[in-house]
């Protein structure tokens, strides 16, 4: 409840910097290499923050680190790069817990591939210890994953002092949970050995009584532990694939079983609408304008046909080279005796013929602004910070908690950040858990 809904958060930028990859360029929809994922790391420096990306020129899966040495009100720069994963270059979400940070990374998957079904489905977990957030230290080990992806991965220690790692399949509609099996109660050069432990569907979804029924297509996740060692699940997305109005849901998470055949069970608490534009409680305005447009396009195209098709199909009705031929024959008579011929000899003609030329005239204006329109809604509305690029949860106290979401990619030179929360975060916060 301290972040107010329908805000529209506060401005951050971060200058990419001559250590930045290549590509990340371009530029519309669909975005085939973009950013994944951001979270602020616990400092009691500068604020600091790590970014997941999908590097498809590169073909590796990327991490970035960035600081803010002047402070949130100049830009922040990039300083460090890490090439996470040379087998799979789609990093998913990412997540922090305490110093320890986990990403995870898979076979990349085009937009025909995943609406034909035939997206691999095969990923790796990745771990970084960030003690020191501007030289990310990778931990010698792994979770391999050889028959699911890693849409976003979250972590978190039990109150057993055992970590959970927590693992989202596509759009998060089939979540896995890790505990590790080494107790070591730190991570470092051994090996957990993380061994799956529970799986759980969307349908599995309880509902509060102040609630309704919503699990949405998470590209972030977060776990948060309470003081108590109450675990509760946040999740980010933006509905309507990616066009719609950007959403927070909170989750009250809880292990049922310590070993192999424990279970999840997950409970929705509350969701919380940020960064809209045009916030209102119907459609939203890209969607609806995007639809309109859509429509507007296939019903003049469905005019121009129909026309055509009664023109030059209905009996007695004049084809427009007949009737040039007519007008070529008859230039040198008076047009009203000519048109009073046609008229007698073809039934309709010159109705059918002007009712097709104005018809395909609407359809290529109604296409062109269609286009037009289409082409602003794109750029102006969809492209922008947003949840379904990556926003992520960030604890500063007990009482105050902040998020912060990312563009899909530069834009002249620039990452574009925005932070949500009761007040302007202008220090580094507290490791305290809320």
């Amino acid at each position: 409840d301290r972040i107010p809904a329908d805000t529209h958060g506060r401005d951050l930028q971060i200058k990419v910097g001559k250590s930045f990859p290549k590509g990340y360029n371009r530029g519309h929809m669909p975005y085939s290499e973009h950013f994944q994922g951001v979270c602020r790391a616990r400092t009691d420096g500068d604020m600091t923050f790590f970014l997941a990306g999908s590097g498809l020129t590169e073909q590796r899966g990327h991490l970035f680190a960035s600081e803010f040495p002047g402070g949130p009100g100049e830009p922040g720069e990039i300083t460090d790069v890490e090439r996470v994963d040379a087998t799979y270059d789609h990093c998913g979400g990412l997540s922090i817990h305490g110093s320890y940070l986990v990403v995870g990374c898979e076979v990349g998957c085009t937009i025909a591939e995943r609406l034909a079904g035939n997206c691999e489905l095969r990923s790796t977990v990745h771990f970084y210890d960030i003690a020191d957030p501007a030289a990310p230290k990778r931990l010698p080990f792994i979770v391999n994953r050889t028959a699911n992806s890693a849409g976003a991965s979250a972590l978190a220690q039990d109150v057993d002092g055992s970590f959970l790692l927590l693992v989202a399949g596509w759009d998060s509609a089939n979540l896995d949970l890790y505990r590790s099996t080494v107790d070591t109660g730190i991570l470092g050069e051994e090996d957990p050995r993380f061994k799956l432990i529970a799986n759980w569907t969307k349908d599995s979804l309880i509902t509060s009584g102040r609630s309704t029924a919503v699990f949405g297509q998470y590209q972030n996740l977060n776990l948060l532990q309470q003081t108590d060692g109450q675990l509760f699940l946040i999740g980010t997305y933006r509905t309507y694939g990616g066009l719609g109005f950007d959403y927070m849901d909170l989750f009250k998470f809880d292990v049922l079983g310590a070993g192999e055949g424990s279970a999840m069970q997950i409970e929705h608490l509350d969701s919380k609408r940020l960064n809209c534009k045009g916030c209102s409680d119907l459609l939203p305005v890209q969607v609806a304008a995007i639809g309109f447009t859509i429509l507007c396009g296939i019903l003049a195209c469905c005019f121009g046909i129909c026309a055509s098709v009664d023109c030059y199909l209905c009996p007695g009705a004049l084809t427009s080279l007949e009737f040039a031929k007519f007008e070529e024959e008859g230039s040198g008579s008076d047009s009203h005796d000519m048109f009073s011929s046609l008229s007698g000899s073809h039934p309709g003609h010159v109705d059918h013929y002007w009712y097709l030329r104005v018809a395909l005239w609407s359809c290529f204006w109604a296409c062109l602004v269609g286009a037009l329109i289409s082409a602003s809604c794109a750029w102006f509305l969809v492209r922008g910070v947003n949840f379904q690029a990556g926003a992520g949860v960030y604890v500063a106290s007990p009482n105050d908690m902040y998020l912060y979401a990312v563009d899909w990619e530069p834009s002249e030179g620039f990452i574009a950040m925005k932070e949500f929360g009761p007040t302007f975060l202008l220090t580094g916060g507290t490791s305290v858990l809320l």
